[in-house]
Formats: C-alpha cells, structure tokens, sequence
C-alpha cells in the first residue's frame, strides 16, 4: 500500500508516521534528555526535570512547549493494565483487497474512532492494519467483530483474530535512546509523579480488580491526559486531592496503573517501527515460553509486547529500530536464540498510527458514566 503524499494526510497524533521520518528538527542534547525523561514519566516535575538535565525550570518549560509545537511531544497516555480490571483484548489483522483511496479513508476514520480500539495502526507488509480492541466481555466481542466484519466485507481479503491474554510492556520511547542520552530517572521521594512507586514493574496480567467507581473515574479523567495536576484530577471527578493521591497510589500498587508515558512520535527521532507476529511451535514447555517473553520485556528495542492464546500467532511484538538493518539485526537475534521453537514469523511496517489509548471511550457510556459519578459521590 502506498504511502499518500504529505500534503492529503490529515492531522496524524500517532507515535509512528513514515512521512515524518529523517525531517531535521532542531532538537538539542536538553530536548533530547526531556523526551527520554517524559517517555519515561511525564508526570515527573519541571522542577525535578531541570534538576536531571541542569537547566532552570522555566527553561525546561519552554523547551517543552517548543517540542509540543514542533509536534514531537503529542501527549500523555497512562498505560493502564486491562487485563486486571478485566476487560479482554483481542487484535484484528487486516489484508486488503480492491482498494481505492476513497475506501482507504473510510477505513481509516472506522478504526480511528472506533469507541473500543486501543491501538489502530496501517501497516505494509503481510498486512494492511493492526487493531487493538477491548470489550466488555467475549459475547461484546463477537458482536464487535461481526460489525467489523459486515463494515469490511467488500474489501478484506484475509482477518485474523488474535485473542491477547498478557501485556509485556509499553514504551512511548526507545530504550536505545533514553540510554544513549545518559538519562536515568531514579526517585526515592513520592511525589506526584509516583516516579518511586512505578519503576519499570512487570506487568501482572494474573491478578484481577474490581475497581471502585472513584478509581473509575480518576482512570477515566488520567487516561490520555496522564500529567494531570492532582488538584485538576479532583476538579474533573469531584474527588478530594488528598483521596486522588492515595487512589492513584493504590491503582499502582494493584497493577492497574503501569506507567504514565509522554506520546512521542518517533519517526522524528529517526525510528522505525515494526510490528513482528511469532507462531511458536505446540507444546513447548512453559519455560521456554517464559524465556522468550522476558527476552521482548526487557528488550530497549520494545514498543509494545502482547502474548495471545488460541490464536493463530503466540506473540506479537512491536519494536522500534533505526533502520531496516537495525531492525533485521534485533530479528536475527531472535531467531538465533528461538529457533528451536519459532515455527513461523511475520513483520510489518508501521507506517502510521492513529489511536492509543488504554481506556477507551466505549467503556464508559454517558449512561454508565452518570452512575458511577452518584456512586463515587456515595463512596462505592
């Protein structure tokens, strides 16, 4: 599929887009440490961050807002566990046939507002689109897909349904670049950053919460606008700063809150990204499994990392690389360490993406919004 001119693209907000790839922005060694710092915790303080890169903290103000402008910095995601709050996540696969540009664009704005996609991506390669959805439960699901598929049906060529049941982790930002900028942000205080509570956890998809309505709520209010001031949050639920604060400290406690991560696109740091699909071989031992799982989740290569069951692929990773060689090297490596249980691959380029987020709009009706409001004001 190929990729339209500049001029016919609409506002992209994604982390990956192809067309912005290799543009030389005037970004120096600052800017590159308070990226790495907000892909990290964008919640940690300008205070605090002018404290890590030596700078005052109106400097670092300025050279946040400058990043925002030059549409580098595009925003804050709190990467919320859903499998803990259990909500199931499956992701669609889509090979394209008889397409034309005008149906392309429809596609495209069907998975960008989507109220229940948590990732939508067009990709190129073995498939056309990679979309995360969530659902309230698997008969919401069937449904979904089904709408999915009547919305589709006169131009799919192939659909594949993977049934994710385990997040590896979320990186808004190369580890490879957070390291090469010397940049390590280690907290002891707890701050509202709750810098000191996070740091890098694994992600539990065993255990399950039934959440509050209050924590409903602040997860709602947090979840694409996660450098919210605690005194903000409280005045978007109605909840007291102090009970924000201890909320949001137990969400993280339970697993439920794994990161708050600055939206960084970047195709402008001279990144690809790449989305790689494992079929391992039946019957390998847990082990194995285990092993080739904690090789993606502690990789600096890692964009995003999902395990799925029953499906016809066992693993679908995204991965940041700085060029294709880059890219076929970290697969190499791979396939040198795996290659007794890797049965089948496949890859794709990322060539933009257009949502992320992990609470989406779907899950919480007007209808059911207004009743868990009356419920957090009764304490439930």
């Amino acid at each position: 599929m190929a990729i339209k001119e500049a001029k016919s693209e609409k506002v992209h907000m994604g982390m990956f887009f192809e067309l912005d790839y290799g543009k030389d922005l005037k970004i120096d060694n600052k800017d590159r440490k308070i990226i790495s710092i907000l892909g990290e915790n964008c919640r940690i303080p300008v205070t605090t961050i002018g404290r890590l890169i030596h700078a005052s903290k109106d400097s670092v103000r300025y050279r946040i807002k400058e990043l925002v402008k030059k549409d580098i910095y595009r925003g804050n995601n709190t990467i919320i566990n859903p499998f803990v709050l259990g909500f199931p996540c499956y992701a669609i696969l889509v090979k394209l046939k008889n397409l034309n540009p005008e149906k392309e664009e429809k596609i495209l704005s069907f998975f960008e507002n989507h109220p229940f996609a948590i990732f939508a991506g067009q990709t190129q390669g073995d498939y056309d689109f990679n979309v995360v959805l969530t659902a309230t439960d698997i008969t919401h699901f069937d449904k979904l897909l089904r709408e999915i598929e009547a919305k589709l049906s006169d131009s799919v060529k192939e659909l594949k349904v993977l049934h994710i049941t385990k997040m590896l982790g979320a990186n808004t930002v190369p580890l490879h670049f957070v390291k090469e900028n010397g940049i390590s942000v280690d907290i002891d205080k707890l701050d509202s950053s709750f810098a000191s509570l996070l740091r890098r956890p694994d992600v539990d998809t065993s255990l399950k919460v039934e959440p509050t309505m209050k924590e409903i709520l602040i997860l709602k209010a947090i979840a694409g606008n996660a450098n919210l001031s605690l005194q903000d949050i409280s005045e978007k639920t109605k909840v007291k700063p102090d009970t924000v604060k201890n909320t949001i400290k137990d969400l993280i406690r339970k697993k439920v809150i794994v990161a708050f991560r600055g939206a960084i696109n970047v195709s402008f740091l001279k990144y690809h990204g790449y989305i790689v699909y494992f079929k391992l071989y039946p019957g390998i031992k847990e082990e194995k499994r285990k092993e080739f799982e904690d090789y993606f989740r502690h990789s600096d290569s890692l964009a995003f990392g999902t395990s799925a069951s029953g499906s016809y692929y066992d693993e679908m990773i995204y991965l940041y690389a700085k060029d294709p060689l880059d890219f076929n090297k970290c697969l190499t490596d791979v396939k040198n360490k795996f290659s007794d249980i890797i049965e089948e691959y496949s890859a794709d380029l990322i060539l933009k993406d257009y949502k992320f987020t992990f609470f989406p709009e779907g899950i919480l009706s007007p209808a059911r919004e207004l009743a868990v409001k009356i419920g957090a004001k009764f304490g439930f």
